[in-house]
């Protein structure tokens, strides 16, 4: 039959798969399809969305753009592009309401990358 998989396994796998270098392209792709601003929001979108599994609501990510200097009137338009673009690219799943990573294994490479 063979040998049985642990959960210890398996978590040690996702880890290893989460610090693994090709992973970094996500990451770096921002920089490269982007003007520099629009990079540095994203990243800020997705800096606070690693943080948190289960995800975050629009009006909590509009306040992280008002915190990054976007203008009040831009905030609504800045937000719609930002995360059409990172749902389009795979960045991101939006689900009742909460806008989250489409990967855990990419949520947990963004979070070791640029958090931890």
């Amino acid at each position: 039959m063979g040998i049985p998989i642990r959960s210890e396994d398996l978590a040690q796998a996702f880890e290893q798969a989460a610090n693994e270098s090709n992973l970094s392209t996500w990451l770096e792709r921002l920089s490269d399809q982007l003007s520099p601003e629009d990079a540095r929001l994203a990243k800020a979108l997705l800096d606070a969305l690693s943080r948190k599994a289960t995800g975050l609501k629009r009006s909590q990510l509009e306040q992280i753009l008002a915190k990054h200097n976007v203008a009040l009137e831009q905030i609504k338009d800045k937000s719609t592009e930002l995360l059409r673009m990172l749902e389009s690219d795979g960045y991101l799943l939006h689900q009742q309401g909460l806008y989250g990573f489409r990967s855990p294994l990419l949520r947990m490479f963004w979070y070791k990358t640029r958090i931890a």
